[in-house]
C-alpha cells in the first residue's frame, strides 16, 4: 500500500468521498425544497442526510490523520 501523504491517492478519494456526499446532501435538499417529498419521504430523506453526513465526518478524520502523519514525517 502507498504511504498516505497529502495529494496521494488516499487524500483524494476522501476529497472525494467529501464530495460526493456534498452533492448527494444538496439533491436530498432539493427534494424537499421543491415539495416533491411528503411528511413521510422527508423523514427517510433525513435518515440518507444523516448518513451522508457521516460519510463527511469520516472523511474528514482520515484527511486529518493524512495530515498527522505527514507533519510527523516532516519534524522527524
Amino acid at each position: 500500500m502507498s504511504r498516505k501523504r497529502s495529494g496521494g491517492y488516499l487524500f483524494n478519494q476522501e476529497l472525494a468521498r467529501i464530495r460526493n456526499a456534498t452533492t448527494t446532501i444538496q439533491d436530498l435538499l432539493n427534494i424537499i425544497f421543491e415539495g416533491k417529498a411528503g411528511p413521510n419521504s422527508i423523514i427517510a430523506i433525513a435518515g440518507q442526510i444523516a448518513r451522508q453526513n457521516m460519510i463527511i465526518l469520516d472523511a474528514n478524520q482520515k484527511l486529518k490523520a493524512i495530515g498527522q502523519e505527514a507533519k510527523k514525517e516532516r519534524t522527524e
